[in-house]
């Protein structure tokens, strides 16, 4: 959902970058037309690919917890095991043992935690990129003078004024090639 906000930022920052308006087109109507941003990037070819890319990072991250998981799911059941037979300085160090691995197991959510945002955001701000581009070119197409998010602005838009669908054409054509 972060990613639709910067995406409607990015939009509206879009909308009001074009060059001011002249003398001679002020003269004229303004067009303004509409893009479904939110649909645009849940359907685009280039989010599919970067959310695989992301899903076989976070696997291979929920293998490595997992393991460390494993390892002290085991240190638990020997220290149990063994409590009796086991003198305080032993029972001790293997205490800090499963501690220190806790500790470690944390550290390591917290840090894949941050890898995989910073991954997801590398993979994603290609694809705003790209949506911005086949933004400004569909509209120059059908010569929009401005163009607003559907999914968060507008409540009602005739289909004549969306570019939506000519948008998520245009983006399969670029992530075919």
């Amino acid at each position: 959902m972060k990613i639709v906000k910067i995406i409607a930022v990015l939009l509206t920052v879009l909308a009001f970058s074009f060059t001011p308006l002249s003398a001679k087109k002020a003269e004229k109507l303004v067009k303004i037309g509409a893009v479904d941003l939110q649909k645009v990037f849940e359907k685009s070819e280039g989010r599919k690919i970067a959310e695989a890319q992301l899903d076989k990072k976070r696997e291979e991250f929920e293998k490595q917890k997992g393991t460390k998981e494993d390892e002290i799911k085991k240190l638990k059941e020997d220290l149990e095991g063994k409590k009796s037979s086991l003198s305080s300085g032993e029972k001790e160090k293997i205490e800090l043992d499963i501690k220190t691995k806790m500790l470690d197991l944390k550290m390591f959510i917290e840090d894949s935690n941050n890898k995989l945002m910073e991954e997801e955001n590398k993979l994603l701000e290609p694809l705003v990129n790209d949506i911005k581009d086949v933004i400004r070119a569909v509209s120059i197409k059908y010569g929009y003078d401005i163009i607003l998010d559907k999914s968060t602005y507008i409540l009602y838009i005739d289909k004549e004024f969306d570019i939506t669908e000519d948008v998520l054409t245009e983006l399969s054509v670029k992530y075919k090639k």
